[in-house]
């Protein structure tokens, strides 16, 4: 097990870093295949901030 550092959200910057994480998973794994968990953690996060932040996946494709 790896041990990291968990940033919050409020943190870790603009949304722009959320976004680009998505849009690279998004191509990588396929939008259906990709999970907010997943997201959450390439963008060094924890899961119920990103969930704050975005209720869904397509929530994301909105911003």
């Amino acid at each position: 097990m790896v041990d990291r550092q968990i940033t919050p959200a409020s943190k870790l910057g603009d949304q722009g870093n959320v976004l680009s994480n998505a849009a690279r998973l998004f191509r990588e794994k396929g939008f259906e295949r990709t999970s907010l968990k997943e997201i959450a953690e390439a963008c060094n996060m924890l899961p119920g901030s990103l969930y704050y932040r975005y209720s869904s996946k397509e929530a994301l494709l909105v911003d």
